[in-house]
């Protein structure tokens, strides 16, 4: 009778006693509820709200990927690309554990009122069991990945904000709008950051990145403005992709850290390679396709292992490869596309002329013209040649133009230079940027240049050759013009600004 009193009563008639335990068991349960069923007002949990902020800012999604995303889920973790991953909520789970102490302690009391209010249908310890498990494990969001899902839209900071998100992939897709800074700074727990292949703009931020981040790809977008030295020493990043966006300005000097694949090919960068450019880490560099300038530093090799695969092609270095450590054990094709570059592995010496007073083949004529080619300008190496010539067979004026500008560009620099680099100088340029142009001068020339006071001269030519290779062939002079231009230019203290015009072209 006593048992059957304990154990079978109504739930009222068991909690409504005197007494601490009866508002342990109440209060309890309540928590119970809160832990299951603790939601926002719509049903869907926290993870889901922010996830939604992203199916709200997508525009299109003509595959259907996001189509089963509702706010009348109770989770997202049975959504279309969300993956989900237990864990523990130890407040929640030690207070419902005083249910089962008490089923344990031989009492009854607490097995008994906690089995009443739960519907009296299971064993009271095991459901006390049960429910501590429940309460002690809930599904968190750690993964959203949806690659190639053409999906168009932007994507919103809030992403961030998932507490637990560890893996964002939502590359190959048409996203848009501006990189979330957030995304790299905030989102504590994110390891892995794919958002290749989308059109997201904006500029990286320079400020501390994300400490758990070990994985950045953003390439093939439309992100510009400069390399921050913070990421590429960001703690725990191994593999950073940033190629095919529109990164300018001079590489960082400070090291690579801990990286061990940098992919930075087609940009804009400039300037010379950094001497500290490296790590012990790294297994892959690639900064081809760039505007990178000036000699390969050789103590490179005392910072990247001699194993470390190097594509320096397509820019503008110059002078002798170093013949130890990385530069020794790449190919020939890792260093193509750079005409100044001599020495193994590449099969070639360098010529660099001294100055414009002694070019090769010296005539009566001035310097530049009498080192143009004698065949027509149709007929021209691949450097010289203009290149409007490969869409029209008919040759005329302007081509020779373009290869006067080109052989004048040889002799002023020591070098030949692509037509990449060529697309982003025009004759206006050299006055702004005057010291980067007298730096690109032939060394000993520039010297000559410094010591007689004539760098405005130079600067002239620079301005003329510029001019003659521009891209579209009614902005260059007439071959009359640019020679009577090119014989005002006097290599004197007080050359004056009107003899070195800029041509109006």
């Amino acid at each position: 009778m006593e048992g059957r009193r304990r154990g079978g009563g109504g739930g009222a008639g068991v909690c409504a006693g005197a007494g601490a335990m009866s508002l342990k068991c109440a209060f309890s349960l309540l928590l119970l509820v809160l832990a299951l069923c603790g939601r926002g007002a719509t049903g869907l949990d926290a993870d889901g709200e922010l996830l939604m902020a992203f199916r709200r800012a997508v525009t299109a999604d003509p595959l259907g990927a996001l189509r089963g995303w509702s706010y009348s889920d109770d989770s997202a973790c049975a959504w279309n690309g969300v993956i989900c991953n237990g864990f523990p909520q130890p407040q929640q789970a030690s207070t419902v554990n005083l249910t089962s102490v008490s089923a344990a302690d031989g009492s009854g009391s607490g097995n008994g009122n906690f089995s009443t209010l739960a519907g009296g249908r299971a064993n009271g310890t095991l459901l006390g069991l049960n429910a501590s498990m429940a309460a002690a494990t809930v599904s968190r969001v750690i993964g959203l990945v949806l690659p190639g899902a053409q999906l168009s839209g932007s994507l919103p900071a809030e992403l961030a904000r998932v507490e637990h998100l560890r893996h964002l992939d939502l590359s190959g897709n048409g996203l848009n709008g501006t990189l979330p800074a957030a995304l790299l700074l905030n989102a504590t727990e994110l390891r892995v950051l794919s958002l290749a292949g989308n059109d997201l703009s904006g500029a990286l931020p320079d400020a501390s990145y994300a400490r758990g981040l070990q994985e950045l790809n953003l390439s093939d977008n439309a992100l510009a403005g400069w390399l921050p030295a913070s990421l590429l020493r960001a703690p725990g990043l191994a593999v950073l992709g940033l190629a095919n966006n529109y990164l300018a300005g001079e590489l960082p000097a400070g090291g690579l850290g801990g990286l061990e694949v940098v992919d930075l090919s087609n940009n804009y960068f400039r300037g010379a390679l950094p001497a500290d450019f490296g790590g012990t880490q790294l297994r892959f560099l690639n900064v081809s396709s760039n505007s990178l300038t000036g000699a390969l530093p050789a103590d490179l090799s005392d910072v990247v292992p001699a194993n470390t695969s190097v594509d320096l092609s397509n820019n503008n270095f110059t002078g002798a490869v170093p013949p130890a450590g990385p530069f020794a054990a790449q190919p020939a094709s890792a260093y193509e596309g750079n005409p100044g570059l001599c020495g193994p592995p590449l099969k070639h010496a360098c010529s660099i002329p001294s100055s414009l007073s002694n070019p090769p083949n010296a005539t009566d004529s001035p310097p530049a013209f009498a080192a143009i080619p004698k065949s027509a300008a149709a007929s021209a190496p691949p450097p010289y040649q203009a290149p409007e010539c490969l869409k029209s067979l008919r040759p005329n004026a302007k081509w020779d133009v373009y290869s006067f500008g080109m052989v004048l560009l040889e002799l002023l620099s020591g070098r030949v230079y692509s037509e990449v680099e060529l697309c982003q100088w025009h004759a206006g340029a050299v006055d702004v940027q005057r010291g980067r142009v007298l730096r690109m001068a032939d060394p000993t020339l520039r010297g000559e240049a410094a010591d007689a006071g004539g760098e405005d001269a130079l600067l002239g030519c620079f301005r003329l050759a510029f001019a003659c290779c521009a891209m579209a062939p009614g902005k260059r002079p007439a071959m009359r013009d640019a020679a009577a231009l090119l014989d005002r230019i006097q290599p004197t203290p007080s050359s004056a600004s009107s003899a070195i015009e800029t041509p109006p072209y």
